[in-house]
């Protein structure tokens, strides 16, 4: 099954029904102990952020910044990304009958220049159901305070440049296999597949990439979906 919302890459957001408060020098909160105001208050301005600025939001005043040049991509070395990512489940409706989840989670990706290797993981995720798409928010809004969906998402056999593996056309595009199991809310939500992406800017930005085929399942029945992953240097 082919993992598709049915909306561009920029336009994927997701806002929560309560804005949280944070109080001056408190520390943030953690997924664990305050799942609505770790969404409030770090993942969702975190994940925008970094949405919009690798991809930008769809208008010429937001273009986002281009693919890295063939020539400044590196054959040497290694480097950490970090940022966040996005697993919406079902999102735009096309089941009428199977639930809409927005969960978003911190990311990594290891790029290994010399090798052409990439490997990373997605994990704190937190989120739940959602409303239809806001068109004034260009979001799809949490139908109640965020929740806590421990377990982790996988990005394993993953290759950088044409010539080391499949579903990579260019120098400056990776690909990779992912899998994992998230549990919360009352549900279980299991999804693998093939995550494509490009490295941006010069030099390097930062990584946004998305599935582009897998399968996604929530208590054992299979829903259309998508996972997203923007990281950063």
């Amino acid at each position: 099954m082919t993992m598709a919302l049915g909306l561009p890459l920029s336009a994927i957001g997701l806002v929560a029904l309560l804005a949280g408060c944070g109080g001056g020098g408190a520390p943030l909160p953690t997924p664990q102990t305050d799942p609505d105001a770790y969404f409030n208050q770090v993942i969702e301005p975190g994940y925008d952020a970094d949405r919009l600025r690798l991809v930008g939001d769809g208008t010429t005043a937001n273009p986002g910044l281009g693919n890295t040049a063939f020539t400044r991509m590196p054959t040497t070395g290694s480097a950490t990304y970090t940022g966040y990512a996005l697993l919406g489940v079902n999102l735009d409706g096309a089941d009428a009958t199977g639930p809409r989840l927005g969960l978003e989670g911190t990311a990594s990706m290891t790029a290994d220049f010399a090798q052409g290797a990439i490997t990373g993981q997605a994990t704190n995720f937190v989120g739940g159901n959602t409303g239809p798409f806001d068109s004034t928010t260009n979001k799809y809004p949490l139908a109640a305070p965020a929740q806590y969906y421990p377990g982790t998402i996988d990005i394993t056999n993953g290759c950088i440049g044409k010539t080391t593996c499949a579903n990579v056309t260019r120098p400056n595009q990776m690909a990779a296999d992912f899998s994992g199991t998230l549990t919360g809310g009352g549900n279980t939500v299991t999804t693998s597949g093939v995550l494509q992406g490009d490295f941006k800017g010069n030099p390097i930005k930062g990584i946004a990439a998305q599935a582009i085929s897998g399968t996604l399942a929530v208590n054992g029945t299979a829903v259309p979906g998508g996972f997203f992953v923007y990281v950063r240097p």
